[in-house]
């Protein structure tokens, strides 16, 4: 068994590899974490504030039978009357305003945003523990070994993304 220390062995030991485990001195890594955290984030509150309406056209349309008029003489609202999303949208707009799409978006927003900074930074994590584990697989099992290491990059991708999204 060997000891590595940054890509070189310890003196008195041999490399279990010739492939160089990669290595990221702490300062990068660092930066690197608040990169990932950062574009998560953005992310995160892109995706959401873009999804936002059509959840609650997809909201209203779900429990629009549970909703009761106040009294018999009430005329029930034209989103609730509509069984189309389209109409149900435009209904929306028409009563409520546009920035109404977005009622009640504003926790669900953050909660998705914390998540996805999360999920960018334990995926960069997760990429480089994988890189080494199949740097290591790729001497035992040639087939691993090809010209540009595709195969080696989508391993690593896809079991560093579905950590990441199991941790998160």
């Amino acid at each position: 068994m060997s000891q590595v220390f940054g890509n070189q062995p310890l003196p008195g030991t041999r490399s279990m590899s010739s492939t160089p485990i990669p290595q990221t001195p702490p300062s990068i890594a660092g930066t690197r974490a608040v990169r990932d955290a950062v574009a998560g984030t953005l992310a995160g509150i892109f995706a959401r504030t873009a999804v936002a309406p059509v959840d609650r056209v997809k909201l209203i349309l779900q429990v629009r039978g549970s909703i009761v008029p106040c009294c018999g003489t009430c005329q029930p609202s034209k989103v609730l009357q509509s069984r189309k999303a389209w109409n149900v949208f435009w209904a929306i707009i028409r009563e409520e305003g546009f920035t109404s799409l977005w009622r009640g978006s504003v926790p669900i927003v953050l909660i998705q945003a914390g998540t996805s900074a999360l999920n960018f930074m334990f995926m960069e994590q997760y990429k480089l523990l994988a890189a080494s584990s199949i740097a290591h697989l790729s001497e035992r099992y040639p087939a691993m070994r090809e010209e540009g290491g595709r195969s080696q990059r989508f391993v690593s991708s896809f079991l560093s993304g579905g950590l990441a999204g199991a941790t998160t």
